[in-house]
């Protein structure tokens, strides 16, 4: 990299009047002939606290620097590669630590340049400080530093909170299905009982039970036993989730977390339908998208009952659209506020008064699809049903 300023200094100092230069000059000059200082003026001299030339003349510029430049380079090897740089390209800009007489460090910008001056050839050294400017990216440095660092640590703690809030409403979701499932056990059990108890009591009165009632007992035993076991392999669904990516229909998705919800629905008599219009496969982590699913629809299914929905009634339908399928859950409970629209999916953010520990549902389904599988969850804005929609990007 040549400047025009080398090419000026080369022509006066070929004319010997580079003294008269150096003695007028305001900036820091240097002179080098066999990589030593011969000349310098007095803005160096001040730089350097000497107290004159001779502290400085007949060195090296390793002699006035730290053993180890800033990237730990020898610095008498360093200068050597600078030095040898301008005597091949003529020019040679680069920033260097230097040491004053009085021991302290400072940083200089170095230009080197080579001049000719009766068939000697000598490099031109000009020294800019520019210690304040280092001192102001260093402290930049160790603030980038630090907000790196905090944000890193912030993310742990987001990470964290959030896998404690997920945590939270699963165990929310769980104490719903056990409610749920209790209810739905006592009636097979009791059966079961009543079975068993008539079995005693015409064992204790010593009578003879044939072979076809025994058969009729014990299938209606069978029976309820399947029942009870069908409720418990709903259950296991949710504690039995693979975490790895599957490539998996978005209606078989939508029958499963149905499965899970079935015996709340058919308790509180909530009629429910899909309609599947894609047959198209996605790749997710299945137990997030149902957890995400069971979310939407344990809302719904509180709306329809809070609000004692006359015929309450869910529609899931599944389709197709240019590079995502859509999931609509619509109910026909009390239409979503138009002033909470925009809230429905903060943490902790509910319509009901007592929240113990809910608020969680919505957001969580939101980190589940948008975070973690780059998908979209919202509110369909369009429909006169209440219709929350679950984009998620095709294979």
């Amino acid at each position: 990299m040549i400047n025009s300023k080398p090419q000026i200094l080369q022509k006066v100092l070929s004319d010997n009047s580079y003294q008269s230069i150096f003695d007028n000059s305001l900036e820091g000059l240097l002179l080098i002939e066999n990589n030593r200082f011969i000349d310098c003026t007095q803005s160096i001299i001040n730089m350097m606290n000497a107290s004159s030339k001779d502290d400085i003349l007949d060195l090296h510029p390793s002699d006035i620097s730290p053993l180890h430049q800033y990237d730990n380079e020898l610095s008498y090897t360093k200068a050597e590669k600078m030095m040898d740089a301008c005597y091949e390209h003529g020019y040679h800009n680069f920033e260097w630590i230097h040491i004053k007489v009085t021991g302290e460090a400072f940083w200089v910008d170095v230009s080197l340049t080579n001049i000719y001056i009766e068939f000697r050839t000598l490099i031109c050294v000009l020294w800019k400080d520019i210690s304040e400017k280092k001192k102001h990216e260093l402290e930049l440095q160790s603030i980038q530093k630090k907000n790196k660092q905090l944000i890193h640590e912030l993310n742990s703690q987001v990470i964290k909170q959030s896998s404690i809030l997920i945590k939270q409403s699963r165990l929310s979701q769980m104490s719903k299905l056990v409610s749920t499932l209790a209810h739905q056990w006592r009636q097979p059990l009791s059966s079961i009982r009543s079975v068993t108890n008539n079995i005693l009591l015409q064992h204790d009165l010593e009578k003879e039970i044939n072979k076809d009632t025994i058969h009729e007992l014990i299938k209606g035993m069978d029976n309820n036993i399947d029942i009870l076991s069908n409720y418990i392999n709903v259950f296991s669904k949710i504690y039995n989730q693979n975490p790895e990516r599957q490539s998996i229909k978005c209606s078989d998705i939508v029958n499963e977390a149905i499965d899970i919800k079935r015996p709340g629905l058919d308790i509180n008599e909530i009629e429910i339908s899909t309609l599947s219009l894609c047959n198209k496969h996605v790749l997710i982590c299945k137990g997030e998208i149902i957890d995400a699913l069971l979310q939407v629809l344990d809302n719904a299914i509180e709306s329809l009952i809070s609000h004692k929905t006359p015929k309450p009634k869910i529609l899931i339908s599944v389709m197709e659209l240019d590079r995502s399928i859509r999931i609509d859950i619509c109910d026909n409970g009390k239409l979503i506020d138009e002033t909470i629209k925009d809230q429905i999916f903060d943490p902790y953010f509910s319509t009901k008064y007592e929240k113990n520990g809910k608020g969680l549902g919505l957001y969580i389904a939101s980190i589940n699809i948008e975070n973690n599988h780059h998908g979209k969850i919202y509110i369909d804005q369009d429909k006169k049903m209440n219709c929350i929609c679950i984009e998620l990007p095709c294979n």
